[in-house]
């Protein structure tokens, strides 16, 4: 497996606002991070595989504060449940904007009041034709984007509302692991959850807030 490769999975896509979390960095914690701000994947600095000198940035170095949310009784999800729920907001979500088609119109009026009409790729879904916004998650079997606009409801007596496309990333690279399931300790409305991974490994997802439109829900009693 190429740890860096997974790392990069969490890091932030396409925000030159967030240059210091477009790879993975040393947190200077005892941890390497792949982080986008709403999730993070936190890999022992031990761990075989990872290159030496990495980008030292500690300001995000957030893992020890998490830890601090309210722990749990250590449950599973099972990761197939994530991907079936996931593959539903894969093959359906249609671009608003371009109606699924992937193209757009645009129109040039000249000085003349002349109009011209030229067909472009959809730049709201680079001309996919499938909803999503700033985050692409492909999923493994339709092979189209997931639509990062959804978020799903996990019910373990506790109900917490996650990003579905960000919860996919997690349960992607736990499979990575030949896991079926992914092991939650840490799982609250207010604090990141935090998942356990073999070797140390851990993955962190922020919680969505109250009044986030809830399309899915997974029950884990």
């Amino acid at each position: 497996m190429d740890i860096i490769k997974l790392l990069k999975t969490f890091c932030v896509q396409n925000n030159e606002l967030y240059l210091e979390m477009m790879s993975p960095y040393d947190g200077g914690d005892g941890y390497v991070y792949g982080c986008d701000n709403s999730m993070f994947l936190a890999v022992p600095d031990t761990y075989e595989g990872l290159p030496m000198g990495l980008p030292m940035y500690q300001k995000k170095a957030a893992l020890q504060r998490c830890l601090l949310g309210e722990t749990v009784e250590p449950f599973p999800i099972p990761i197939q449940t994530i991907l079936d729920v996931a593959k539903k907001f894969s093959e359906k979500a249609k671009c608003g904007e371009c109606k699924g088609t992937g193209k757009v119109r645009y129109v040039f009026v000249d000085s003349n009041d002349e109009a011209h009409y030229k067909s472009l790729d959809c730049p709201c879904c680079n001309g996919t034709g499938i909803a999503h916004g700033n985050l692409v998650v492909i999923h493994p079997d339709t092979q189209k984007p997931i639509d990062d606009t959804v978020y799903v409801e996990i019910d373990h007596g506790t109900r917490v509302k996650f990003n579905l496309a960000r919860l996919t990333i997690v349960a992607l690279a736990a499979k990575e692991f030949d896991l079926d399931a992914i092991e939650v300790t840490n799982f609250a409305p207010n604090r990141a959850a935090i998942f356990k991974f073999p070797d140390g490994i851990l993955a962190g997802l922020m919680p969505c807030t109250e009044g986030t439109n809830v399309q899915a829900k997974i029950n884990v009693q």
